[in-house]
């Protein structure tokens, strides 16, 4: 053999080793490989039988990487994770589903554990968790304790029984995409022991939404009980916090918080239509820092239960200082007691100290009527409290991921936020810096200049929604028809690839390329 052709098979055999490919083929169980450094996914000598377990423990065992876990999405079947503890992530891998639709993880049989554990640099993407508890408790479809950032690409998570659908521990996660939804806990729980290693969690186009915790106080969608969170371009809506049943005092129906060692920053996201039997139905804000950046917070309830609670979109506690620019706050109620006057635009936010420790806002605040969120330390263009009343349409799919509450009409939320343009706080090991918001929410660009003022084209709409336009819309996409790309076709997004003013959603021009024509 001659040396360059040793060579050429040497560095053949080192990459094999540093990315290895695991692909699960067997769900008729949950066995362990009994071998799992050979570099052979199986759970008996010869058999082939690969399982979750063993090709995620093929992984851990196998040198240097990164190495990647396939799993195939199977027709109205799953794969089991039966035994105690879970399965273990420990190194750098990939777990990823494949095929026409996502592969289905589902479990019995746990205490105090979860479906998968999730190690340092670990990236999971393209699957669904079911944690479908047969006996046992604090099952979390995924639990996260990493030094390193892992990273979760598309996850759905159904929580069940009495955890988290996603508990973080001392642990450091970007969700991009992600749906927990449709259980009956908490959806999100983000915790730890304190000190250096504290969790930071950033939600990215993801959506928290309809899951109910009737086992303790704190939080449906998302419990932040130790750590930071930041919740980006995302939906948190329809989540109860229900507490101990009957006559529970649940609180924070959409996000409840923690006192000590927290912070909360909410960027171009909405909170609707979550309830708390007694306070906060949308945020329960008992944490130093609540930051809220072209944030739409409307439609959420306290007091489900009539048994007393106060803060229909946000209670306020004493530690607690919430900052605010370009957002809204409106909408939000308390159930109306028999024979007494209701006030439907007011009970947004109410606080330990009869409604005086208020918001401090950056500037382009909308509270509407309500002397239960007075707005301090004022800064920027003018304020807009007393009698300004934002004008949203219900929650509504119009493009991107996620439902987003339009605005309807001409006002001042339309084109009336920071004539600068929207942006955001960043922290930067310390040094603080301003960086635009291009998008919605829903992904639409930002500026737009949708009001007939033809001076503030610069200035980004408040709250989580871009308008284009208003007037005569007889597609239903919330676009005028005056500027529509396609006025009787739905086209929220206003695609228009080859800008030729007409959208895709109606286009149907003639090309020619290379002398053949094809519609584009």
């Amino acid at each position: 053999m001659n040396k360059k052709y040793l060579f050429l098979l040497l560095l053949l055999n080192m990459n094999c080793s540093i990315a290895a490919f695991f692909t699960v083929n067997y769900n008729g169980d949950d066995l362990s490989d009994p071998v799992p450094g050979d570099g052979v996914c199986e759970t008996g000598l010869g058999n082939g039988q690969c399982t979750l377990r063993a090709a995620i423990e093929s992984a851990n065992y196998t040198p240097n990487g990164p190495h990647t876990v396939q799993i195939p999405y199977l027709v109205n079947e799953s794969y089991p994770v039966l035994a105690s503890g879970g399965v273990w992530i420990t190194t750098n891998m990939t777990v990823r589903g494949t095929g026409a639709g996502r592969a289905v993880i589902e479990g019995d049989l746990f205490i105090e554990s979860g479906l998968i554990n999730v190690g340092s640099r670990a990236t999971i993407e393209n699957l669904e968790f079911r944690p479908n508890t047969v006996s046992g408790s604090y099952v979390n479809g995924l639990y996260v304790n990493s030094v390193e950032t892992a990273t979760l690409n598309d996850i759905t998570i159904i929580p069940h029984s009495s955890a988290a659908g996603l508990a973080v521990f001392d642990g450091k996660l970007i969700c991009n995409r992600c749906e927990i939804r449709d259980g009956d806990h908490i959806g999100l729980r983000i915790f730890g022991s304190g000190g250096n290693d504290e969790s930071h969690v950033t939600l990215n186009q993801s959506r928290i939404t309809e899951n109910t915790n009737s086992y303790n106080q704190q939080g449906g969608g998302v419990w932040l009980q130790l750590g930071q969170l930041t919740v980006r371009d995302s939906l948190i809506d329809n989540n109860k916090a229900l507490g101990p049943l009957p006559n529970g005092n649940g609180s924070g129906g959409g996000i409840y918080t923690n006192q000590h060692n927290t912070s909360l920053h909410i960027i171009n996201s909405t909170i609707s239509q979550n309830k708390a039997n007694h306070d906060g139905g949308g945020i329960y804000a008992q944490t130093p820092s609540l930051r809220l950046e072209n944030a739409t917070i409307t439609q959420n309830r306290a007091d489900y239960d009539g048994n007393g609670g106060t803060g229909g979109g946000i209670y306020i506690n004493d530690l607690t200082v919430v900052t605010a620019k370009n957002s809204i706050i409106h909408g939000n109620f308390l159930p109306c007691p028999p024979g007494m006057l209701c006030y439907p635009n007011g009970r947004n936010c109410d606080d330990t100290q009869g409604g005086t420790i208020g918001i401090e806002s950056l500037g382009w605040v909308m509270v509407g009527n309500d002397d239960n969120c007075p707005l301090t330390n004022i800064t920027g263009e003018s304020n807009y409290t007393s009698s300004v009343i934002p004008k949203l349409g219900p929650l509504t799919s119009l493009g991107g991921l996620h439902p987003v509450h339009p605005i309807t009409s001409e006002g001042l939320e339309a084109d009336g936020g920071d004539p600068d343009g929207c942006s955001y706080q960043i922290n930067f090991g310390g040094n603080v810096a301003d960086v635009p918001l291009d998008f919605d929410q829903r992904g639409m660009p930002r500026p737009l200049d949708s009001d007939s003022n033809v001076f503030d084209g610069n200035s980004c709409d408040i709250g989580a929604y871009e308008a284009k336009c208003f007037g005569d819309d007889p597609d239903g996409d919330y676009v005028g028809s005056q500027c529509d790309v396609c006025p009787n076709d739905f086209d929220p997004l206003q695609e228009d690839n080859n800008q030729d003013g007409i959208g895709d959603a109606c286009s149907d021009d003639l090309i020619f390329f290379n002398g053949f024509e094809s519609i584009e």
